[in-house]
Order: C-alpha cells, then sequence, then structure tokens
C-alpha cells in the first residue's frame, strides 16, 4: 500500500472509532434520573449532589420528588441530599419578605433600567409579576420534607453508587439512623 491510501485508511478507523463512541455512549459522564423519598414520602423539593471520587460534583434539583441530572462522572460517586436551602427560602416567604426579599432560582429582580418604560405602572406591573412568582415558588415549597441533616454530608449520607456512562435510573429512599 502506498502512503496516501495508509493515511486515507487510518482516518477513516479514526472516524469510525469516533462515530461508535457517539453512539455507544463512549463518555466519562452519564445521565442519571431518579426519585427521592424520605421513608417512603416524596421529598417534594431539595438539592441533590454527586461527588466523584476525582473530578468535579454534578449538583441538581428535586422537584416533586423527581431529579435529574447531567454530565455526572462516571465511576464511584457519593451522593448528598440536602433541603435545608429551601427550608430558609421557605422560612423567608413565610415571613412575608415581599418580592425581590429572596431570590426565586431561575429569576432575578429586574432593575428600573431594565423596565420597558421606567414608570410607575411598569414598575408595579413588574411587582405584580415578582409577587406572582414568589406564590408560585410557595406553592412548591409549602409541603416540603425536612430531609435529616445526615444526608446533606457526604461523610454520613451512606449513599453511593456507581456510575456508568449513558443514561440511568437511581431512586433513593432514605432511611434516617435512629
Amino acid at each position: 500500500m502506498n502512503f496516501p491510501t495508509k493515511r486515507i485508511l487510518s482516518f477513516s478507523s479514526v472516524l469510525a472509532v469516533a462515530f461508535l463512541c457517539g453512539v455507544a455512549g463512549c463518555s466519562k459522564s452519564g445521565k442519571v434520573t431518579g426519585t427521592v423519598k424520605l421513608n417512603g414520602k416524596k421529598v417534594p423539593v431539595g438539592t441533590i449532589t454527586f461527588i466523584p471520587e476525582k473530578g468535579t460534583s454534578a449538583v441538581g434539583e428535586i422537584e416533586d420528588g423527581t431529579y435529574t441530572v447531567e454530565k455526572v462522572p462516571a465511576g464511584s460517586v457519593t451522593v448528598t441530599i440536602d433541603t435545608s436551602r429551601q427550608r430558609a427560602e421557605l422560612t423567608q416567604l413565610l415571613k412575608g419578605g415581599g418580592p425581590g426579599a429572596i431570590q426565586v432560582p431561575g429569576s432575578k429582580a429586574p432593575k428600573k433600567s431594565e423596565i420597558k418604560g421606567g414608570g410607575p405602572e411598569e414598575m408595579q406591573n413588574a411587582m405584580r409579576e415578582a409577587e406572582e412568582k414568589q406564590k408560585e415558588r410557595l406553592a412548591k415549597l409549602k409541603d416540603m420534607v425536612d430531609v435529616p441533616p445526615e444526608f446533606a454530608d457526604p461523610k454520613k449520607s451512606g449513599l453511593s453508587y456507581t456510575i456508568t456512562s449513558g443514561s440511568q435510573e437511581i431512586d433513593i429512599d432514605l432511611k434516617p439512623k435512629k
């Protein structure tokens, strides 16, 4: 075989391997979905964290008892479940902090310069919108379940799994130590 033919075959082989890895999932991370329960009762809101032995943790939100976390490093991971931030948010909402008193995840309070017109009517509309977002958030948080702090500590959670590349489902039912 002459040199150009070898080069073309070699390049074709590399492309074939790259294609197969893309189809078969040769990535070093996985997508994890599942449910979180505490003694059989769903945990409506919270934060789930996958902590690998090496590398960067992957974090997701628990909503209505379910979660999806992308790019979880493949290999052994420790999982933590935490509801303390959501409890603090609920406490602040129940105190009647008013619009802008707390930051609703995924939103930000508009600046006057960002409100078209910037006049009183536009400001009132922005305030009504902020109040509506807080009411929606309060509705999600009102039935929250407090997960014991041991599950938020990677050294005490007792939750360890092996993540593979591709999609997988891990349902977690927390059983507190008495």
